[in-house]
């Protein structure tokens, strides 16, 4: 008996669609505004149908219809006179919610991502995004070409430690680190590969070497260009893209001293860390 390997393949494209089809509409109906607010209610406690109606604020007629849907698709059983969230209802309500979130949170920094490149920034820290939704957009003066460079600095006069992604060297930036690192502060520069002899000799030989026999200074290096700045100390994160046209965009930055915001932008440093070609320094990764 001759096997067409096409068939196979298609059979299983075809299962493989339709349970994805089925997982969809689910969501898709789950996620309506009636029934995310039962499974909202239920996710916090297990409620018989007139509390359902007080936290859900939903008339009866509604709840039943909804309640039914939640009830056939394995989201929520009844025990005695009280309504439950099922495991699978459960998983489903918190993916939900963080779903819900995470495009609250693109949305109101619409203005902030468009036109951007956000192809270096790692996958895992973009499906958790929703960790910025206390974060703020920050426009800089367009009249001072230098407004970026003097605000960064500033932080860092006031920081005890400083984790940063760079993208440039330059002048404000090395007189602020060398400030940190006289102060015995730890810093942690994450940069690309050709920037490094460029930051090597616009530092102090004796501050640089202090700070390396201190085990305060690591340098970290990249082969590729990195396409945005990442700072992070010990009470707030800042973050700024480049355009789509290769420009840093020194006008806008993502500002949070939100503790969600910070260890988002941990994460990101921590892969950055992890990913890097050379280490200088301290080879203990601080995150």
């Amino acid at each position: 008996m001759n096997i067409n390997p096409n068939t196979n393949s298609q059979n299983i494209r075809s299962k493989y669609m339709e349970k994805a089809e089925k997982v969809f509409n689910v969501i898709s109906k789950a996620s309506s505004d009636y029934k995310f607010l039962i499974l909202q209610s239920l996710s916090e406690h297990n409620a018989p149908l007139k509390i359902l109606h007080q936290d859900t604020g939903l008339n009866y007629p509604s709840l039943n219809y909804n309640i039914k849907y939640l009830r056939n698709h394995g989201l929520v059983y009844k025990v005695g006179s009280d309504y439950t969230i099922s495991n699978l209802g459960k998983i489903l309500f918190l993916n939900l919610l963080q779903l819900k979130e995470a495009i609250d949170v693109t949305e109101s920094y619409e203005s902030f991502i468009i036109d951007h490149n956000i192809n270096d920034i790692p996958k895992e820290s973009l499906v958790h995004i929703s960790n910025l939704k206390q974060a703020s957009v920050y426009e800089l003066p367009r009249t001072d070409v230098f407004a970026l460079e003097k605000m960064v600095s500033d932080i860092m006069e006031k920081s005890s430690y400083l984790n940063f992604i760079i993208s440039e060297i330059n002048k404000i930036y090395i007189n602020s680190i060398s400030s940190l690192l006289k102060r015995h502060m730890s810093v942690t520069l994450i940069i690309p590969e050709d920037l490094r002899e460029n930051f090597i000799e616009s530092m102090e030989t004796e501050v640089l070497q202090n700070a390396f026999n201190e085990k305060i200074l690591r340098l970290i290096t990249t082969s590729d260009k990195i396409n945005f700045n990442l700072f992070l100390t010990d009470y707030v994160m800042g973050l700024n893209l480049f355009f789509n046209n290769g420009n840093l965009d020194k006008n806008n930055v993502l500002i949070s001293k939100d503790e969600n915001s910070r260890i988002w932008a941990k994460s990101i440093f921590k892969e950055c860390f992890n990913s890097a070609n050379s280490k200088l320094g301290a080879e203990t990764c601080i995150f």
